[in-house]
C-alpha cells in the first residue's frame, strides 16, 4: 500500500513539474516573441515617421508596453486605419494603437488619450452653432475618426484627403464647416496666420478666411485606445500594462510632452 501512494505521489509530482516546464516555456517563449504594433505613419503628434524612424505619443507608448510585457517592440507605420485593420486581420500586427471605432471580432482596450476634435467654420458661414449646422455637410479627413461623432450631431459626412483641402472646400461653400483634432488644427493655423487674423479688419476677403471654432459639449474628443483582432489573451495583457503605466503616470508623462496637457483622463 505504501509503495503505490508513493508511487501515486512521485507521479504527481512528475506531472506538475512537466507542466510547469511546459507553461514556462511558453512564456519564455512569448517573452522572447516580437510585439508587432502598427499606427498611422502620419498623425502627428501620435505618431509620424522622421529620420527613419517612428515619433510620437503612440510610439513611445508602444516602447513602454513592450517594457511591461517583457517583450521586444517593432513598431509598423502605415498610411491608413484601413491598412491597420487589414494587416491585425492577416496576422501581420500582433496590436494597433490609434482611434478607431467598434468593429466586429476586433477588441478594443479602454482609452488611453482623448484627444480634443476642432469643428469649425469660415467667418463667412453664418451657421455658428452645432444646431444650425445639423443637415448639413461637414467635412473630415479620410483618415479621420470623427465620422461617429458627425452623424451624432446629424450633419452630412464629407471627407477629403488634406487638410488644405478641407479649407478649400470650405471657401468654395461645398461644406459648412469641418472638424480636424485640436493638434491638426493648432499646427495648420501656426503656418497660416492670415486664418487667424486679418491684417486689416475692414477688409471683407480678409475677415471672411479667418477660421473661427463651433464650440458645445456634443463636440467629444476622439478616444485613442489598442486594437486586437480575435486575441482577448493578448488584449487582458495590455490592459494590464496600460493600468500599470497609468497608475506610474506614465501616460500623463507622455500627454505632457506631445500635448502640453494631460489628456490621458476624459
Amino acid at each position: 500500500m505504501s509503495s503505490k501512494r508513493h508511487k501515486i505521489i512521485y507521479l504527481g509530482l512528475a506531472l506538475t513539474l512537466l507542466l510547469g516546464l511546459i507553461i514556462g516555456g511558453k512564456l519564455s517563449a512569448q517573452a522572447n516573441q516580437t510585439l508587432k504594433i502598427g499606427m498611422l505613419a502620419h498623425d502627428q503628434p501620435l505618431s509620424y515617421q522622421s529620420k527613419q524612424k517612428v515619433r510620437g505619443a503612440n510610439a513611445v507608448l508602444a516602447r513602454a508596453l513592450g517594457q511591461q510585457l517583457d517583450r521586444p517592440v517593432t513598431i509598423v507605420p502605415v498610411q491608413t486605419k484601413r491598412q491597420l485593420q487589414n494587416k491585425l486581420r492577416e496576422g501581420q500586427l500582433d496590436l494597433a494603437l490609434g482611434a478607431f471605432t467598434q468593429t466586429k471580432h476586433f477588441q478594443q482596450t479602454k482609452p488611453v488619450f482623448y484627444v480634443r476634435n476642432m469643428l469649425f467654420r469660415r467667418g463667412d458661414n453664418k451657421k455658428r452653432s452645432v444646431e444650425k449646422l445639423a443637415g448639413h455637410s461637414v467635412g473630415m479627413l479620410k483618415n479621420g475618426s470623427q465620422a461617429e461623432l458627425l452623424a451624432q450631431l446629424e450633419v452630412k459626412a464629407k471627407r477629403y484627403r488634406t487638410l488644405p483641402d478641407l479649407v478649400q472646400a470650405l471657401k468654395q461653400k461645398k461644406i459648412s464647416a469641418a472638424v480636424v483634432t485640436e493638434p491638426q488644427y493648432t499646427k495648420y493655423l501656426q503656418k497660416h496666420p492670415e486664418l487667424v487674423s486679418a491684417k486689416d479688419p475692414a477688409d471683407e476677403i480678409q475677415t471672411a478666411q479667418i477660421l473661427h471654432r463651433i464650440s458645445g459639449p456634443e463636440v467629444t474628443a476622439q478616444k485613442v485606445l489598442g486594437l486586437t483582432y480575435k486575441d482577448k489573451h493578448l488584449l487582458r495583457q495590455v490592459e494590464h500594462a496600460l493600468n500599470q503605466l497609468r497608475q506610474a503616470g506614465s501616460l500623463t508623462q507622455i500627454s505632457l510632452k506631445y500635448f502640453k496637457k494631460d489628456i490621458s483622463q476624459e
